[in-house]
């Protein structure tokens, strides 16, 4: 497995000198880019990737501005399982004020992430799942495939809050069908 050490490195929990809050957001979505092919610099990302709102912090969706700069398909989504994510997902975990890092696959159940320049490192599904936000970067193909993912998820909360709703609309009509007899 891995070290204790490089795993706090990993997750975000000690910061190297020198490193401001969007330092983490510049290498994950380069990384993401590289992984995926996108012929891209480590300057031009960090150039391109400005925070909204003027604060110093990055977010999932600064990140999805710039890597739709650069003539990717992400899509900025909040996951409840792991099993979803693709290669090259920027994923954000939970430490002090938030940390991204890129996801590159799965290696014999476990994940495997970078934290650039650490080398990629394998993590217990479990242990990440503790650290996880949900949240992460998604990238497609093409804009067709990324409009199709996005369709299935809103299907996907229809067929959720209709399972719930539907007890109470049906005892509604019950209600109202004794009521007006």
């Amino acid at each position: 497995m891995v070290s204790s050490l490089l795993l706090v490195l990993v997750l975000g929990g000690v910061e190297a000198d020198g490193v401001t809050p969007r330092v983490c957001g510049v290498k994950a979505l380069f990384s993401s880019l590289t992984v995926l092919g996108v012929h891209c610099e480590l300057t031009e990302v960090e150039r391109r990737l400005q925070p909204g709102g003027g604060a110093d912090r990055l977010s999932l969706a600064d990140l999805r501005r710039t890597a739709e700069s650069f003539g990717a398909c992400p899509l900025v989504v909040r996951m409840s399982t792991v099993d979803e994510l693709t290669r090259g997902a920027v994923v954000h975990m939970d430490s002090r004020a938030g940390h991204f890092l890129t996801f590159l696959g799965f290696e014999e159940g476990d994940l495997v992430l970078t934290d650039a320049p650490i080398p990629p490192v394998r993590v217990d599904r479990n242990y990440f799942m503790q650290h996880w936000t949900g949240h992460a970067l998604v990238f497609f193909g093409s804009d067709r495939e990324r409009t199709e993912y996005r369709s299935r998820l809103t299907i996907r909360e229809w067929l959720y809050w209709g399972a719930l709703l539907w007890p109470i609309v049906a005892l509604s009509i019950v209600c109202w069908c004794r009521w007006r007899r």
